[in-house]
């Protein structure tokens, strides 16, 4: 615990030093310092009811702050920091609610990938917003990032990586405060967790659960019926690869994925065993927005994921070498594609009516319709993988796609098209596996006025 010293040291950085307004300060110290007394010391109490006062402007709404917290005074001290967690929560706007229970399903200590939180926020339709400015469009996906960092700035949430571009790159959460969040989404029958205790005393309760996060061995997933979640619209499956012993899509019963009707977000990652089926009704789950198979073994991608037309994000990077049908082109509300780092087709793909397609990594563009590059106007994010391509065809490409942010090349290419050809928007540029015969730097290509948003180019020797 920290003294009172310590205490009011903590919530004044947090809470107030930052702020301008003197008359506005000495209120808010005063207020302050008559909170920390009903911290206990606890550093986070301290940080949480700070995160609270931080988006408090008024002395009438630190007044309200204040008569909530003297209200604790009855409680024992141990219970106190469950009442400033509450309190924080409950002052959350409806928008930031579910999102913040939504991190919940995930293990604890687990560092969470602010891309793939997002863009399960999205699949659930927690974020609906599209916002214009200055020209430019904000997608979803800046919503998304602007709902973690109000999470953050109210110390809900604790920055894990952040990016080279300045964004979260990664998040988790405190231990106690995973635990109200899981407490609280139970509570609101807003998610579930698989464990064996989970097993014993919610059997009854099934038909209910909305949202399920599967975090046991093989021998207690065994014993889950999925037939009885008829109302399931998340089903996360989450142990890092070295600890996975579920091994094998087979869990999943053939007729398991009939009864998921409702699902949006499925998300089932390092599935390692030699070459890992889908189950057939796969195709069953029209209504799916989001579906990741990330690191798992699967030889061939299943052409019934066409079927899948609501279908915004979709991550097929598993192990290299994986077939990959001709059926994107039906998926037209696609978002993000990700394709396993080197694939075989049988026919080139079609991509040229995605027309809300914003990301797309491990592209060959062998393996392309030329006019699909005339036609993704809203990409912004783009990885190019390929042994061989025409020095020419790699100009066509960046003049084309002019609202890049990202974009990585892995191409022999000896000479970089011109600063004035790429997407003024470019921010981040990478090079692997090239054969450039002048440092691009060196040249002041970073420096070009053409590129005036460009902040990274990273040259690596490999990927």
């Amino acid at each position: 615990c920290l003294n009172e010293e310590r205490s009011w040291e903590l919530l004044d950085k947090i809470a107030i030093s930052w702020r301008e307004d003197r008359v506005t300060k000495t209120y808010m110290e005063k207020f302050g310092k008559e909170m920390i007394g009903y911290c206990g010391g606890l550093p986070l109490a301290i940080t949480i009811l700070g995160g609270l006062l931080a988006a408090k402007q008024t002395r009438e709404e630190w007044e309200d702050v204040l008569r909530h917290i003297k209200s604790y005074l009855h409680v024992e001290q141990n219970l106190r920091v469950n009442k400033v967690l509450a309190l924080s929560y409950n002052d959350l706007p409806c928008h930031l609610k579910p999102c913040f229970l939504y991190l919940g399903l995930f293990p604890k200590d687990f560092e969470i990938p602010t891309k793939e939180l997002i863009r399960m926020w999205m699949g659930e339709g927690f974020i609906s917003e599209i916002h214009h400015n200055r020209g430019r469009e904000y997608t979803m996906d800046d919503v998304g990032h602007q709902y973690l960092r109000e999470l953050v700035q109210r110390c809900m949430v604790l920055v894990g990586k952040m990016g080279s571009l300045g964004r979260i790159k990664s998040c988790r959460m405190h231990d106690l405060m995973r635990d109200f969040c899981v407490s609280k989404a139970q509570e609101e029958n807003f998610l579930h967790i698989t464990n064996i205790l989970f097993l014993k005393q919610h059997e009854a309760q099934n038909g209910k659960v909305r949202r399920l996060a599967m975090e046991s061995d093989d021998n207690y997933i065994k014993g889950i019926k999925f037939s009885e979640y008829p109302y399931l619209r998340s089903l996360l499956y989450l142990l890092p690869c070295q600890n996975n012993r579920l091994q094998s899509y087979s869990y999943f019963k053939e007729s398991c994925f009939k009864k998921f009707k409702l699902v949006r977000v499925l998300h089932l990652e390092n599935f390692q065993k030699h070459e890992c089926k889908l189950p057939k009704d796969i195709r069953c789950l029209i209504f799916l927005r989001y579906f990741s198979l990330k690191y798992s073994n699967i030889q061939k991608v299943p052409s019934s994921i066409g079927n899948m037309r609501c279908l915004e994000t979709l991550d097929l990077q598993v192990f290299s070498g994986s077939r990959v049908p001709n059926v994107f082109k039906y998926i037209k509300q696609l978002k993000q594609l990700y394709l396993p780092k080197y694939y075989r087709v049988c026919c080139k793909l079609e991509l040229g009516n995605l027309s809300y397609l914003q990301t797309l990594v491990n592209v060959q563009p062998k393996t392309i319709q030329i006019p699909t590059w005339f036609k993704l106007n809203r990409l912004r994010v783009l990885k190019v993988m390929n042994n061989e391509w025409a020095q020419d065809a790699i100009q066509i490409l960046v003049s084309r796609c002019q609202h890049i942010e990202k974009l990585h090349l892995y191409l022999p290419i000896k000479k970089l098209p011109d600063a004035h050809q790429f997407s003024p928007y470019l921010a981040k540029l990478t090079l692997s596996g090239t054969k450039l015969e002048e440092d691009p730097m060196e040249t002041g290509f970073g420096f070009s006025p053409f590129l005036f948003e460009m902040e990274s180019v990273q040259l690596r020797a490999e990927v």
